[in-house]
């Protein structure tokens, strides 16, 4: 999150005098700096010397931003004549430097004194493990000997940064801190989840006696945590089992039913059924139909039945699945049936059709489209129809295109289907509603509505007058269709107030006239889906074919055009 600066650029001279006290945003200074760069490095050498350490980390990067590698000289300058602050900014600045910017005596240099803070034991543990990063992103052969020097150190974390480090190209130099880390007597947590990344690692060495070696810690390190409860170790169990690929299939069945049986967490035991199943694919059900009378393992069951197609939907399977279908009460559990009964090509069982009201927005959509026996082209056609497609921009998408998304919808993935058409046909804007700003780009967000549905709304001269009281509402001042509108906007930090946006736009689109309307899809997560169509026609849409609207635009949609709009 960053927050909002003054727009205008600075002049050579408040940098130069001032490089600590810039008010503008990272992206107006990374211009001006670059439109400016030889008058400003040129500048900055002349008056080197009357920089504080603080002052040089600043100019080193706004230099480096600017594509102007001299800059990392200023980091190093500061790491030797720095107080403990400044030094460890410069630390932290060589740590992300560009890879290659320093040349070889330069970097050379630097490792002496990254080195320096690395062996300083009165240093604390961060500020150490922070040289050492710095160092590895130095590229220089000298790594393997720091890292090789590590191994021995008498701090457990840097023995375990080595070790992780050198796992990481396959070095079998650490396997025995590895080994002492994964041994039975307590570690510390993070060291141990970055020595099971370390098994991944070593599992596939070129050398058969480390691959091997891995794969037996991998095993233990899985019994070992068998017996536990908690999310860390079904989480190390769960990246433990791309070790088990490597072993034979008879090995793996073995270790994954006795993940299935043990006291870990029941998703982690779920995606041991899963890999089952993959293993014995249609021999599979047996155990998979045992598995829906298991609470913890039946969302997994379901799921991986349906992954095993049409085959799979025995009448015996098919009699459970509508049982559960017909008492689940959980949306997620609702939601997971019924990707099931379509992957198995049964989503017209009238035990589905009958459950429809449990269905989200999303899936009552699938349902009512399959029950209408709609294709994409009579989809696309509606759509067009509602404004919500422009028909040339239709017109333009590929063969390839149509017959992917049409392949797609026929396999009753709807929501994929509708959501690829809409964005290659410029008809959906999907966004995070958490900006990067503080208060939001509102702008930068309106000049993506104009752009879909065909430009048929105008945005120009969008101005955020903010609130700096979080109690009162920001006022967004533009021009819609070239009229005037000022708009309240709730201030609630990062987060779009995309309702009162839309709301907004929405009652000065009718104030003119207009019969377009944003409107939200459904959505669960913090994004959102918006589209742009008219507004009787999306009514009816959803009313006619359950179109994925969010709640509250179907309720608005109605206020505004009464109970039952006109039928397209």
């Amino acid at each position: 999150m960053r927050e909002r600066h003054r727009a205008f650029a600075p002049t050579i001279e408040d940098i130069v005098t001032n490089p600590n006290t810039i008010d503008v945003s990272e992206a107006v200074l990374k211009d001006f700096v670059r439109a400016n760069r030889e008058e400003l490095t040129e500048r900055f050498k002349r008056a080197s010397s009357r920089y504080s350490p603080a002052e040089r980390v600043r100019i080193g990067y706004i230099l480096l931003r600017a594509g102007e590698p001299s800059g990392a000289q200023y980091f190093i300058e500061a790491l030797e004549e720095g107080d403990e602050a400044a030094k460890s900014h410069a630390v932290q600045a060589l740590r992300f430097m560009p890879p290659r910017t320093l040349s070889r005596p330069d970097s050379i240099r630097a490792l002496a004194l990254l080195r320096q803070r690395l062996e300083d034991a009165s240093q604390n543990i961060g500020e150490r493990k922070l040289a050492l990063y710095a160092i590895l992103s130095l590229d220089l052969d000298e790594e393997r000997e720091i890292l090789l020097g590590l191994l021995t150190n008498p701090e457990p974390t840097l023995r375990s940064e080595a070790a992780t480090t050198l796992a990481r190209v396959k070095d079998p130099a650490c396997l025995p801190v590895i080994r002492e880390i994964l041994a039975p007597a307590p570690a510390d947590e993070d060291d141990r989840y970055f020595a099971v990344n370390a098994l991944l690692d070593l599992a596939d060495s070129a050398e058969p006696e480390v691959a091997a070696e891995a794969r037996s810690l991998a095993l233990r390190e899985i019994d070992a945590r068998l017996g536990c409860a908690g999310y860390r170790a079904a989480n190390d169990v769960w990246r433990l089992f791309d070790v088990l690929e490597r072993l034979p299939p008879a090995e793996q069945k073995l270790v994954l039913e006795r993940v299935m049986g043990s006291r870990l967490e029941e998703w982690v035991r779920g995606f041991a059924l899963e890999r089952l199943a993959k293993l014995e694919e249609y021999a599979a059900l047996p155990r998979l139909l045992s598995a829906l009378d298991d609470a913890a393992l039946r969302r997994s069951a379901v799921k991986t039945i349906g992954s095993l197609g049409a085959r799979a939907a025995s009448p015996a399977v098919m009699e459970r699945l509508e049982r559960l279908f017909a008492t689940a009460e959980h949306p997620e559990e609702t939601a997971v049936l019924f990707d099931a009964f379509v992957a198995l090509g049964m989503v017209d069982d009238p035990a589905v059709t009958a459950q429809m009201a449990k269905l989200d927005p999303w899936r009552r959509f699938t349902l009512r489209s399959r029950a209408a026996g709609m294709t994409l082209d009579q989809l696309i056609a509606r759509l067009v129809d509602a404004a919500i497609l422009d028909s040339a921009l239709v017109e333009g998408l590929s063969a390839e295109d149509h017959e992917e998304i049409a392949e797609c919808w026929r396999s009753g993935d709807a929501e994929a289907a509708l959501c690829e058409l809409l964005l290659r046909c410029k008809g959906l804007h999907w966004f995070d509603a958490e900006d990067a700003d503080v208060p939001p780009d509102y702008a930068a967000l309106l000049a993506v509505l104009a752009e879909i549905g065909g430009q048929r709304v105008g945005f120009e001269c969008a101005h955020l007058e903010p609130s700096e009281d979080k109690a009162r509402d920001h006022r967004l001042t533009l021009l819609i269709n070239g009229l005037p509108a000022r708009l309240p906007l709730r201030n609630a930090g990062d987060w779009i107030d995309v309702a009162g946006l839309l709301d907004g736009l929405n009652a000065e689109l009718a104030r003119q006239g207009e019969t377009c309307r944003f409107v939200t899809l459904h959505e669960t997560g913090q994004t959102a889906q918006i589209i742009l169509g008219d507004g009787a026609k999306l009514l009816a849409l959803q009313q006619t074919l359950d179109f994925p609207l969010d709640a509250d635009e179907v309720k608005r949609l109605s206020q505004e055009y009464g109970r039952h709009a006109p039928q397209s």
